[in-house]
């Protein structure tokens, strides 16, 4: 087995241990939209995620296994791949599945767009999934 596969079942076995801990493995995952991953979006200050593309810092939305989505400034085309910095901690590749304009993250003169993305390489999807739950995890226990 390779390095590359090692690490994909290392963050692989984080994750799901780190659904365990959180209550979330059993749950039924009807409720993500006959999606094939759990999403996770957490809306408090606590769980914020920045995303750098070059010069633009975008906001992260939502994560899974397979891909994220971010709110930008900047309108990226479908079919694009990019390169982005996930919270400073990493580099990851992803292809730009969708984009449309925000109507009600623009305000007047300003326009913010939401990206679907989809992971190039699944175990990013997994480091990413993993940098949140355990950043969320890190929240919950300070609030005891």
């Amino acid at each position: 087995m390779g390095d590359t596969e090692n690490s994909v079942g290392k963050d692989a076995e984080e994750y799901h241990d780190l659904l365990n801990r959180l209550g979330l493995e059993g749950k039924d995952a009807g409720q993500h939209r006959n999606r094939m991953h759990r999403r996770f979006n957490f809306d408090i200050p606590e769980t914020k995620f920045i995303l750098e593309i070059g010069d633009d810092v975008c906001l992260l939305f939502d994560v899974s296994v397979g891909g994220l989505s971010f709110f930008s400034k900047t309108h990226f085309e479908a079919g694009m791949e990019l390169g982005l910095d996930f919270d400073r901690r990493f580099h990851v590749a992803v292809i730009v599945v969708n984009s449309f304009l925000d109507k009600a993250g623009s305000m007047e003169g300003e326009a913010f767009f939401r990206h679907g993305c989809r992971f190039m390489n699944e175990n990013d999807g997994f480091r990413c999934v993993v940098a949140v739950l355990n950043q969320y995890l890190k929240s919950l226990m300070e609030e005891v």
